[in-house]
Parts: C-alpha cells; sequence; structure tokens
C-alpha cells in the first residue's frame, strides 16, 4: 500500500516537473513571437509615417497648403469614430 502511494507521489512530482519546463518554454515561445510581432509594427508604423511626409512634402511643393494642414491635422488627431445617434423631442437617443 504505501509502495503504491510513494510510486504515485513520484509520478505526480515528474508529472509537476515536466509541465513546468512545458510552461517554461511556452512563455519564451511567447515572448519571442511577441517581440517579433512588436518589430513588424515598428517597421510598419515607420514606412507609413514616411509616405505621409512625404505626400506632406508634395503638397508643399504643389502649393496645395489647404490640403497639406488638414493631412497634419489628420495625422495629429489620429483616427475619432464618428457619433451617429441624435436625440429626438422627447430627448431620447435614437
Amino acid at each position: 500500500m504505501r509502495n503504491a502511494t510513494c510510486s504515485r507521489r513520484k509520478e505526480e512530482s515528474k508529472r509537476k516537473v515536466v509541465n513546468k519546463r512545458r510552461r517554461e518554454n511556452d512563455v519564451q515561445e511567447y515572448h519571442l513571437k511577441r517581440k517579433e510581432a512588436h518589430k513588424i509594427m515598428r517597421n510598419k508604423k515607420k514606412l507609413y509615417i514616411k509616405n505621409v511626409t512625404e505626400l506632406l512634402e508634395e503638397d508643399q511643393n504643389n502649393n496645395n497648403t489647404r490640403k497639406m494642414y488638414q493631412k497634419i491635422n489628420q495625422f495629429k488627431k489620429g483616427y475619432q469614430h464618428k457619433f451617429n445617434m441624435i436625440k429626438n423631442k422627447k430627448e431620447n437617443w435614437q
């Protein structure tokens, strides 16, 4: 009886060690994937900013100052969603 419980405890401890190693490997893999994703996003952001600045320079050279300043303001503010609800006469939202 005691041998059976001892063997079960040994098996459980082995499983815990193996699971711990798996988790550590999963965590390391997650960090590597996350690092790669951040690198890709940084590169895409650099390309986007480069394209925007080139468009702004083109507008400036072509004397499209209004268009240039509109793009600058849009770039500064970022994306802003529009609120499409209206109040009716009873002060209820539709």
